[in-house]
């Protein structure tokens, strides 16, 4: 009688608080969590630290791994850089008449499209591999009450926008500086 009455109750609690489903909505948070660590691992302030002590090779690799698929563009978008710094830094603009300004507007804006267009390239790939992640998962992942999966995907989002940003602007300002 004891025993039927603990397997009752055992019932009871499993059905009650529903163990099995709560250790499953763990796990594939878990899981989710860690995919985002791996993807996004360099770009968190919280391991800003971290990667500060890191040598510059293993960073500028993994910025070889994310522009690798739009390489042929980011190559263009250099080359553009170079010229439009290069004509930045050795005309003289006190000379009235220039017709080499005609030029440099013509590379400024090369720089700036190609610039643009291969950091929209790099934010729809980001975000196509993130969003097929995250319809994969399932159902119970988006009805968990712990995690609000429109915040969720808001920063995740953000985030990409910033992935997306540096690699095609602060990266050419950077490669602009060495002139």
């Amino acid at each position: 009688m004891i025993r039927n009455l603990l397997h009752i109750t055992r019932n009871n609690i499993n059905q009650k608080y529903n163990l099995k489903n709560i250790y499953t909505q763990q796990n594939i948070y878990n899981n989710t969590k860690s995919l985002i660590n791996k993807q996004f691992k360099n770009f968190s302030s919280k391991n800003s630290k971290q990667s500060a002590g890191r040598s510059a090779e293993s960073n500028i690799k993994q910025l070889i791994y994310l522009v690798k698929p739009e390489f042929k563009y980011f190559v263009a978008a250099a080359i553009l850089h170079g010229i439009a710094a290069a004509f930045l830094m050795y005309i003289p603009k006190v000379i009235p008449g220039n017709s080499l300004f005609n030029t440099e507007i013509k590379f400024t804006y090369g720089r700036r499209f190609a610039s643009t267009d291969l950091g929209n390239r790099i934010q729809f790939r980001l975000r196509n591999r993130l969003y097929t992640n995250l319809i994969q998962r399932d159902a119970e992942f988006f009805y968990r009450k712990d995690i609000s999966t429109a915040n969720f995907v808001h920063k995740l989002s953000n985030d990409v926008s910033v992935i997306g940003n540096s690699l095609s602007m602060d990266l050419f300002f950077g490669f602009r500086g060495m002139f």
